[in-house]
C-alpha cells in the first residue's frame, strides 16, 4: 500500500476506495490491500518504526462500495447480476470484506471520506486531481439494490456504517 516516507504518511486502502488513485500520486512500498495489523507488521520488517508514521484510511459509502464492488466482479469474471450477488454473500474475496476488516479501532487511524478524496489534499498533492480506475457500469445501483438478495448481501457491511458516520458526520 502507498507509503510516503518523507511525509511518514501511509494509507489504508480498502478495495473499492481509491486505491488506484491513492497510488497514482504515492510511492508504494507495500502491495497488496492489507489491514492495519498487516500494514504495522510489514513496515516493521521493512525497519520502518510503524509507531513513526501516520495511519490514513478512506471510507466510502457502503451501499456504493458494494454496487462497485458488484460492478467490479461483474466485469472480470463476466458474470451475470445473480451470480455476483450471491457470490458476494459469501465469498473469501478481498473486494468484498467490510471496511472495517482493515481498521483498527484504537490505532488512531485518520479517516477521510472517499467523496471528493479529501485525503489528497492532506498527502499534499499539487495539480489536477486523479482519477483513476473509472470502471464501466454493468448494472445500476438501482438493479442491484432492488436485487431480492441486496439485503442478505449487505449484512455482512454493517459494522461500515460506524466508519462512514464516524468518517463524514463524526
Amino acid at each position: 500500500m502507498p507509503l510516503d516516507r518523507a511525509s511518514s504518511k501511509f494509507v489504508i486502502c480498502p478495495p473499492k476506495n481509491g486505491t488506484h488513485t491513492i497510488q497514482h500520486i504515492m510511492p508504494q512500498d507495500l502491495n497488496g490491500h492489507m489491514r492495519f495489523a498487516e500494514a504495522h507488521r510489514q513496515l516493521d520488517g521493512l525497519g520502518i518504526d510503524p509507531d513513526t508514521i501516520t495511519f490514513a484510511m478512506i471510507v466510502r459509502h457502503p451501499v456504493n462500495r458494494y454496487v462497485s464492488a458488484i460492478n467490479h466482479n461483474m466485469r472480470v469474471r463476466n458474470w451475470g447480476l445473480d451470480e455476483a450477488v450471491e457470490a458476494s454473500i459469501s465469498s473469501d474475496e478481498i473486494v468484498f470484506y467490510p471496511q472495517m476488516w482493515f481498521w483498527q479501532d484504537d490505532a488512531g487511524i485518520l479517516l477521510f471520506p472517499f467523496d471528493g478524496m479529501p485525503i489528497i489534499d492532506w498527502l499534499g498533492w499539487q495539480g489536477k486531481r486523479p482519477h483513476k480506475n473509472l470502471g464501466h457500469e454493468m448494472v445500476t445501483r438501482r438493479e442491484i439494490t432492488d436485487h431480492k438478495l441486496f439485503q442478505t448481501a449487505m449484512a455482512r457491511y454493517n459494522p461500515d456504517w460506524v466508519l462512514y458516520e464516524a468518517t463524514n458526520f463524526g
